[in-house]
């Protein structure tokens, strides 16, 4: 049974207060996430989702909260986020029962009591270790920072926990793009890149690939 979370949080509410989120002190959900749920493709009815590095919930929450027909499963590394993440799904009442959350490491996958999704996605961290921005916030060094676990075992992951054919989303910095055109090869169907700036280049790119897929052209 997961802990409740800790009362140091910080609440944040979204979608004109559709959706309330608990999340580690002074910090708050990026644009990422809920781009990364936006781009999700309608799924079938009684859609399975799969996430590796769920968090505090706030990707699969929102993507529940645009396909409400669907049912998720999480996995993440830090037990507090787990905790949080299994908080945050009870206390949207809508999302009850409907995102499992699971603490484990991607590179341990596949995960036996978890099915093949229709859909898996990952925000993937990128902050090399030691960033100067992680060094006082543990939790998010841990959610953020590449640490010892290589880009090719969350791609990995992904393949696993996909059904023949289902959706693949992989959202990570720009210079991940390489590794996972490299990995995912002539399964990649889109790219994607987001930019904040009119002038500035992109920091941010989302590759989405069709597990098993012959390869149409990258757009």
């Amino acid at each position: 049974m997961p802990l409740a979370p800790a009362p140091t949080t910080t609440t944040v509410r979204l979608f004109g207060d559709q959706l309330t989120l608990d999340c580690p002190p002074n910090q708050k959900p990026t644009a990422d996430a809920l781009w990364l749920a936006a781009l999700v493709p309608p799924l079938s009815p009684d859609g399975v989702v799969f996430e590796a590095g769920l968090g505090t919930g706030v990707v699969s929450l929102t993507l529940l909260r645009r396909q409400p027909q669907l049912t998720a499963y999480g996995v993440d590394c830090q037990a507090v986020l787990v905790n949080l993440a299994h908080h945050n799904t009870q206390q949207n009442h809508w999302a009850a029962g409907r995102l499992h959350a699971h603490h484990g490491q991607v590179e341990d996958a596949p995960f036996a009591s978890l099915p093949q999704a229709n859909c898996s996605l990952a925000n993937l961290p990128f902050y090399p270790p030691h960033h100067g921005s992680l060094t006082q916030q543990p939790l998010r060094a841990a959610a953020w920072g590449l640490g010892d676990t290589p880009l090719n075992a969350w791609l990995t992951c992904l393949n696993h926990h996909t059904k023949p054919g289902g959706t693949m989303l992989a959202l990570g910095h720009r210079d991940q793009a390489a590794g996972i055109l490299a990995h995912w090869g002539r399964q990649v169907t889109a790219i994607i890149w987001l930019t904040s700036h009119p002038i500035r280049p992109p920091k941010r790119v989302v590759i989405i690939a069709q597990r098993g897929a012959d390869c149409p052209t990258p757009h």
